[in-house]
């Protein structure tokens, strides 16, 4: 699924962001959770642009703290960023950059600004949270950061600076694109949609690896409903046998473990 909202980059005010920051984030949440009620075990995977980033990781805190929503911090696997300001500090100089770019003639409001600067207290709270989620393991994550290798003109430079566009100790890499279209690729040949691809690709076959293991534990460690004596339980490498081994004897699980059992 998409999911889209407005963004007013002059009424981002101490208040108002924040809280519209809040009220996006909920409202994705809720999405996502309405999407999934014949699904709810599939994993989620978010690729976000710009303040998008910024929703996910709200989002994600959210459904950690209320009912209804703790599917959803359970079943995502990652988030890619793509062009997301990480650090509330650089939102000022985001916004400025962010008008010149979109060529808006405005007189700087420098009032606007600073209550921006004092927003942005709010927005860092919310991204340490995350990352401290991330640090704790209440989030099970995997993270990639993607910033712009191009600038947007000579005036305006890079919307959203390496620096500040990756966070420390996760997997980054620019997209040869300016901050508007380093989400627009031309197609499957597109060198940047190619990195995105093999992401995503490699996340979701990891997750179902995963899902395969956890299976097979399952299956291995608690009693089937055969007639046969049940073995035992199994974990990696080691198999523990309940009493003696007969012919009626058997061991539940996947063909594909690559474990052998020899019965005398």
């Amino acid at each position: 699924m998409t999911f889209g909202y407005d963004v007013d980059i002059f009424s981002f005010t101490s208040i108002t962001f924040s809280d519209r920051l809040y009220d996006h984030s909920q409202s994705l949440a809720f999405a996502i959770v309405s999407q999934r009620i014949d699904c709810s075990s599939r994993p989620i995977l978010f690729i976000a642009h710009s303040l998008g980033g910024l929703v996910c990781q709200q989002a994600v805190i959210l459904s950690n703290s209320i009912d209804g929503l703790w599917a959803i911090s359970s079943s995502a696997i990652g988030i890619i960023f793509m062009g997301t300001p990480q650090y509330g500090s650089s939102l000022a100089s985001y916004r400025e950059k962010l008008a010149k770019g979109m060529k808006i003639v405005h007189t700087a409001n420098r009032d606007m600004v600073g209550a921006l600067h004092s927003g942005s207290n709010n927005v860092q709270l919310a991204g340490n949270e995350f990352q401290s989620m991330l640090r704790r393991g209440d989030l099970s994550l995997k993270v990639f950061c993607f910033y712009e290798a191009k600038n947007m003109n000579d005036i305006v430079g890079k919307i959203v600076e390496e620096h500040l566009a990756v966070l420390p100790g996760y997997d980054n890499c620019s997209i040869n694109a300016d901050h508007y279209n380093m989400t627009r690729f031309t197609g499957h040949a597109d060198g940047g949609y190619g990195l995105v691809r093999s992401i995503v690709t490699g996340w979701l076959h990891e997750s179902r690896r995963g899902d395969d293991a956890a299976t097979n534990k399952n299956a291995m460690s608690a009693p089937g409903s055969g007639n046969p004596a049940w073995l035992g339980s199994w974990t990696p490498g080691n198999f523990y046998f309940n009493g003696g081994v007969n012919s009626q004897s058997y061991a539940q699980g996947h063909s594909n473990q690559g474990e052998t059992f020899a019965f005398d």
